[in-house]
């Protein structure tokens, strides 16, 4: 499924959190640390999450993609024998899979 042109496109808020830094009964340095540095962390974690999530989506697609081929080549009266490769730290592999 091929997703539409900027359908993931999400506008940025329309006022800056910069402008917090200027709010009466606060000095600058309580507004930063208050209301702008937060905001700015919340963005950045935001961004971080949709990542990881677009990620797993991706590989979520593979999985189901790879089961369905197994799937069809067993329905044919083929063994399949699925190849799932798992990355091991230190190039360990273990003696089974070679």
């Amino acid at each position: 499924m091929v997703d539409k042109p900027f359908s993931t496109y999400r506008p940025q808020p329309a006022v800056s959190p910069y402008l917090n830094l200027f709010r009466s009964g606060g000095g600058l340095a309580n507004n930063y640390f208050n209301l702008v540095q937060p905001r700015m962390e919340q963005r950045a974690e935001s961004a971080r999450t949709q990542h990881k999530i677009r990620q797993l989506e991706q590989s979520t697609r593979r999985q189901g993609q790879a089961l369905e081929d197994m799937s069809r080549q067993a329905e044919g009266g083929v063994i399949v024998t699925p190849q799932f490769s798992q990355p091991f730290q230190n190039g360990y592999v273990p003696p089974f899979s070679r």
